[in-house]
């Protein structure tokens, strides 16, 4: 008796892609990831973004031209446009491109043809896409198979976030924001999570519900929907799938067992479809990291290995860029970065860094934007409960993309206890710097510039 359903659809033919394109907003983690798929398939590439990066810089190396700035002189004889969701309208190339004639997708909708040309596997779910599209790539590689993938960060393991691959998977992560997933038709996804989030787009939990629905009714009839047990919002969706349906989680087709978080990792069985167990370590702390496993590995059965292959495939798994990663260690202090920026987000972040035993967890939070730090600040409040110390800074809004007074000071009062406010990047490191001591766990938490200050945390602590 097998596992699980091994999904066995022919493969689609990879169709020709256009021999030259150009991408608005090439230096975001998404338009890099396609023009660095693009530029193995063999097309020329250019692009432009307001700032030079370390994308960029690789794009450049690997072939592509890459304007800083945008402006209508950097829009070549091109074959197709594609722009990001940060593009407006009025960009100078989206209009001369319209004057030309030239055809123009959203980048969601030229994944969707990406993912047309494959066996797509995509990964969805308000929390966790990251982290378990990095797993499923990883797990496919490390058993010999040349899988593609776009994936929103940099995975150390894979050595990027981007590959188009030889054999027929193709793995991305499924975006809900600007309705980006439901550009897509896989024939394998996951969901991950559901709950209120980005209702600066969305508008009310209602309709991301609603999106969800139609993402798991575009799943192909004979594929499969790999399903969060448990989580009363998706219970409510499955109904919609067409497709074979399997959870994973309390209750569910694939189990988590006997967890266990240890120093820096974790320590877990899986129990597949036919109640079979499976020992597994982590070495990534958390219950959340192993519950995105629990997902990857019922994605990799599906896909036709076996439990014990995708298994081991994590066994060294290193993480994604930003997601619980341990920049420095030294003279008994630990800096670490996450991407977290929801509160079920950070909660499950500090839970991770309490698990690791350390001495103390000092959380450094930058909220990101005004509008979900308002839509949920009662949520984030009560999220830093397995932190010992608190510093909250400015909340990260871009210019010209929020009204509003809201402030991280708001925040920083009502947590109880209150926590300390650094109104800026710089007094946040200098808190630090002065004030960490041995046995101190410093976890840099959000989605904006606090990378920078965790950089530099890091050389500190190196120096």
């Amino acid at each position: 008796m097998s596992e699980a359903p091994v999904m066995t659809a022919p493969t689609p033919p990879h169709e020709a892609l256009p021999a030259r394109v150009h991408l608005i907003g090439i230096g975001g983690m998404a338009l890099s990831a396609i023009a660095g798929v693009l530029l193995e398939r063999g097309s020329q590439i250019s692009g432009s973004d307001m700032a030079a990066s370390a994308y960029t810089d690789r794009l450049r190396v690997a072939g592509a031209t890459v304007h800083i700035g945008h402006g209508v002189a950097n829009l070549p004889a091109a074959d197709l446009v594609v722009f990001s969701a940060a593009v407006p309208d009025d960009n100078p190339e989206m209009i001369r491109a319209r004057e030309l004639g030239i055809p123009i997708l959203r980048r969601a909708e030229f994944i969707g043809r990406l993912l047309d040309q494959r066996r797509g596997v995509a990964i969805a779910g308000t929390h966790g896409k990251t982290t378990t599209t990095a797993m499923l790539a990883t797990i496919l590689k490390s058993v010999g198979r040349d899988p593609g993938y776009l994936i929103g960060a940099a995975v150390p393991d894979l050595n990027g976030n981007s590959a188009w691959g030889t054999d027929p998977e193709f793995v991305i992560e499924a975006d809900e924001y600007d309705s980006a997933f439901l550009e897509y038709r896989p024939h394998i996804a996951v969901i991950n999570h559901l709950e209120p989030d980005h209702l600066d787009y969305f508008g009310s939990f209602e309709r991301i519900r609603d999106e969800f629905r139609q993402f798991a009714a575009a799943v192909k009839t004979d594929g499969l929907l790999i399903a969060r047990a448990g989580i009363p919002a998706i219970d409510d969706l499955v109904a919609a799938a067409s497709c074979e349906v399997l959870r994973f989680g309390p209750g569910g087709d694939w189990q988590l067992v006997d967890f266990v978080d240890g120093a820096w990792g974790s320590t877990f069985d899986i129990s597949d479809p036919n109640g079979d167990s499976h020992p597994a370590r982590l070495p990534l702390p958390g219950q959340h990291n192993a519950r995105n496993a629990l997902a990857a590995v019922a994605a990799a059965v599906a896909i036709g290995l076996s439990a014990k292959e995708a298994i081991a495939g994590l066994s060294g798994f290193r993480g994604a860029d930003r997601r619980f990663e341990l920049l420095a260690e030294a003279r008994g202090i630990r800096i670490v970065t996450d991407y977290a920026h929801h509160p079920t987000e950070v909660r499950a972040a500090l839970a991770a860094a309490a698990g690791t035993g350390a001495g103390r967890v000092w959380a450094v939070f930058q909220p990101h934007l005004r509008s979900r730090t308002e839509d949920f600040f009662d949520d984030f409040a009560a999220a830093f409960g397995d932190a010992d110390r608190v510093t909250i800074t400015e909340i990260f809004s871009p210019p010209g993309r929020e009204t509003g007074t809201l402030s991280g000071a708001d925040l920083a009062a009502a947590i109880s206890p209150p926590a300390g406010f650094a109104a800026t990047l710089d007094a946040a490191h200098d808190q630090v710097t002065t004030e960490a001591r041995h046995g101190d766990l410093i976890i840099l938490i959000g989605a904006g510039d606090i990378n920078r200050l965790a950089e530099r945390l890091a050389q500190w602590l190196r120096s």
